[in-house]
């Protein structure tokens, strides 16, 4: 009983967490982002047996399997991703809480740090509704099977965590790379590997995990090779690191100015975008681009400061206070010795993405982590100071606070937001407009509405990404024979009617009053 004891404050802001997912769910069911139209419409393909069209490079598999599940109990594609992401949180609280206990953060501090946890997971799951919290969750539990007393003396906890990389591989793709070098450093930790007589041991239980992680991996690995005739992990990588690097994708020469969606019944090319790409410059192509890439790097650290900062005020001084773990040993001495390997799992995670970019979604694996080791500090601080009590009840909500503000602050962006583009397209749906589209938006905040109406109304959404005259995207319209142009004016007063290739104006379709809204039927 007093070990389920310790569970308390994981057990009450798991109540919590779940209580704030069902009061945000009638205010976030429209947010759909460029990302999670992508997901939700994998899934719908798991769910209907178009297994070729679902298996992605671009998309870990893991949340839409799961999602998939719901959908064939006759669940709406959302709801069932907002329960499977629910189901993510949920592991990553209790496993966060595990971490806690093994490195004895007291009690009322687990509470603090536990609630806050408790409303940052509930933004999270609609923030980011696919993928990164299930990643999180399979990574902090093999951390935590790492820091396990018993984990050096029983091999089948080696060949466990193996298998507990291959879900967070499927779960994620940056897990692939991660969970090699992250096993391989922490066994050289745990073994001692700098000792001669020791290495043997510690290239064994490597290898152990290691390789029953790529073992497990291999199917799915096959599954690319056989749909993208190569082999390769996830198109994610490859085309990120590119993309990242130039500032933009080089699509294949015969897309012109739209991009057509992956498949005829997609909502958007970004369902798998491997398919649109040409060249991926990378920077070992050429001198210069390895000078822009250490250009990159350096402005790419700055945005991980930025990104930590999303996460806590106190973000970046932990990551530190995880680094000097790493490198003194009378701070390893002060705090403990498996310290080594959760300052090692801190400050490696992050670097992974200095060549691609940052945001803090990408590092949510080492928010709990950073929540320990500056727990950790605190508490040998309030050690030293007199009326600590009121003093350390400041210290720790402030703390704890600093998890929250972000979420509290970012939540208010995403209240309602899709709820006017959902609401067209039932419109559409009324009125029989059906059928592929294209827009005159082609920045990035305004695609976003164009993306939600193609998902919600089930029509394919052909976007111009670099703007076009009218004749050039006529010409695009005709090639691909795109049914409709959506117009979004800028102002009331715009009165825009496009014509056909003879002067004559196309047909104009106004679908609501209340909208602002122009389509004209380009070929019917």
């Amino acid at each position: 009983m007093n070990s389920i004891g310790k569970y308390y404050p994981a057990a009450i802001a798991t109540v919590l967490l779940c209580v704030l997912v069902a009061v945000l769910y009638p205010y976030c069911k429209y947010y759909v982002d460029p990302d999670a139209t992508a997901y939700l419409t994998i899934a719908q393909r798991y769910a209907d047996g178009d297994i070729t069209k679902a298996i992605n490079g671009y998309w870990s598999p893991f949340s839409c399997w799961l999602t998939a599940i719901f959908i064939k109990a006759g669940w709406k594609a959302f709801m069932g991703a907002v329960v499977t992401n629910t189901i993510a949180a949920i592991g990553f609280m209790w496993v966060s809480a595990s971490l806690f206990i093994r490195f004895r953060i007291k009690t009322y501090f687990q509470f603090a740090l536990c609630l806050a946890q408790a409303v940052f997971l509930s933004y999270a799951v609609y923030q980011q509704l696919f993928a990164d919290l299930w990643e999180c969750f399979f990574l902090l539990l093999s951390l935590r099977l790492l820091l396990s007393n018993e984990y050096v003396h029983h091999k089948w906890m080696w060949v466990l965590n193996g298998a507990i990389g291959a879900l967070a591989f499927f779960a994620k793709a940056y897990s692939f790379p991660f969970f090699i070098a992250h096993m391989a450093g922490c066994g050289f930790i745990i073994h001692k590997g700098w000792q001669r007589e020791s290495r043997r041991q510690w290239i064994q239980y490597s290898l152990v995990s290691i390789s029953t992680m790529i073992l497990l991996s291999l199917p799915w690995i096959y599954l690319l090779h056989d749909k993208y005739g190569i082999w390769m992990t996830s198109t994610a990588g490859r085309l990120n690191t590119s993309w990242y690097l130039v500032g933009h994708p080089y699509f294949k020469e015969s897309i012109g100015h739209l991009l057509p969606p992956v498949y005829a019944n997609s909502p958007y090319y970004w369902e798998d975008p491997y398919m649109a790409n040409g060249v991926t410059p990378h920077f070992w192509n050429s001198p210069q681009l390895f000078i822009l890439q250490v250009v990159k790097a350096g402005y790419n650290f700055l945005k991980f400061i930025i990104s930590g900062s999303e996460i806590s005020a106190f973000y970046l001084l932990t990551w530190l206070l995880a680094v000097t773990m790493m490198l003194s040993k009378k701070t390893r001495h002060l705090w403990g010795d498996k310290s080594l390997l959760l300052g090692f799992s801190f400050v490696l995670f992050p670097l992974g993405f200095i060549i691609i970019n940052y945001e803090a979604r990408y590092i949510w694996y080492t928010l709990p982590l950073s929540m320990v080791v500056g727990a950790l500090a605190l508490q040998k601080m309030l050690l030293h100071i007199d009326r600590q009590k009121i003093i350390g009840n400041i210290a720790i909500a402030l703390f704890a606070f600093s998890y929250v503000v972000h979420p509290l602050w970012d939540m208010r962006s995403m209240v309602n937001e899709g709820r006017n583009e959902y609401g067209l397209s039932q419109v559409l749906k009324e009125n029989n407009i059906q059928g592929s589209f294209a827009s005159n938006l082609n920045h990035a905040p305004e695609v976003r509405k164009a993306i939600r109406l193609a998902y919600f109304a089930g029509c394919p959404y052909y976007n111009m990404p670099f703007g076009a005259d009218d004749k050039e995207l006529l010409a695009e319209m005709r090639r691909y024979k795109v049914k409709y142009y959506f117009y979004w004016p800028s102002t009331y007063t715009d009165n825009f009617a496009p014509a056909d290739e003879h002067g004559q104006p196309f047909k104009y379709i106004e679908p609501d009053e209340k909208s602002s809204l122009k389509i004209f039927l380009i070929n019917p």
